[in-house]
């Protein structure tokens, strides 16, 4: 039985033609103002999405995003990549050991501010490179979306999102090795997406929200957009410092 809907489906496809050239012209402005712009935007709706599911002030989320970007920023350019990418994978590992709610909220902000940080690396490195390796992160979520909602029936972990299936997550998973001359990076950033996906929607699970939010149509709240990008974006720009391209 096919369970995506139609009506769903489209205004899915209408959002991401819309918003797709929009933020591909943004990345590849050679002035660099287009990319602050939309990092700025996108960063500040993404902490007010996170301070109101978590009901947290915005100007906490703000302060400590801050903090954490700046830190980031001063390990990656006194350590090799690899060394910091463990400190990174520290942060994410904790998600598993501490259970307060505001300790979940509290290292979230600390990987949204990752993210950033790693968009900007590979922002430095080529304008294109960041454009490659959205369009990757964002075709696993399309494959990992249409074929688990169209023919999953099996879940990828019932305790966090009843709604992600195996066969989605296959999907992915070959969407990322079919990525021209990238099969190997491909693999690997559609593992991270998807767990990058299942962090938030155990985030999400945790304050009892259905989605972070609703300002793109038919896809929920924008960190709902930006899960992937958490694990994803690290991933690829390590894999591109150890000169891993094939």
């Amino acid at each position: 039985m096919v369970k995506l809907k139609h009506a769903e489906l489209l205004k899915r496809a209408t959002s991401t033609l819309v918003l797709v050239p929009i933020i591909v012209f943004l990345l590849v402005d050679a002035s660099g103002a287009g990319f602050v712009l939309l990092l700025m935007m996108s960063g500040c709706i993404a902490l007010y999405e996170l301070s109101v599911m978590s009901h947290t002030a915005l100007s906490t989320h703000l302060i400590i995003n801050v903090l954490m970007m700046v830190l980031f920023f001063y390990l990656m350019n006194g350590m090799p990549v690899e060394y910091f990418f463990l400190i990174w994978l520290s942060i994410f590992s904790l998600f598993y050991v501490f259970r307060q709610r505001w300790v979940y909220s509290f290292l979230y902000n600390g990987l949204i501010a990752s993210a950033w940080v790693f968009s900007i690396a590979l922002w430095q490195l080529d304008h294109w490179s960041l454009v490659i390796a959205l369009s990757l992160i964002w075709s696993v979520d399309i494959a990992q979306y249409c074929v688990g909602r169209c023919i999953g029936h099996y879940p990828l972990c019932q305790s966090i999102s009843p709604n992600k299936t195996i066969e989605g997550a296959v999907a992915g998973c070959v969407v990322g090795l079919a990525w021209p001359w990238l099969p190997i990076q491909g693999l690997f950033v559609a593992i991270g997406a998807i767990v990058g996906d299942l962090i938030e929607s155990r985030l999400k699970r945790i304050f009892n929200t259905k989605d972070s939010g609703d300002i793109v149509p038919g896809h929920g709240g924008l960190l709902d957009r930006l899960d992937s990008l958490i694990v994803g974006l690290p991933i690829y720009y390590l894999l591109i410092k150890l000169g891993v391209s094939s």
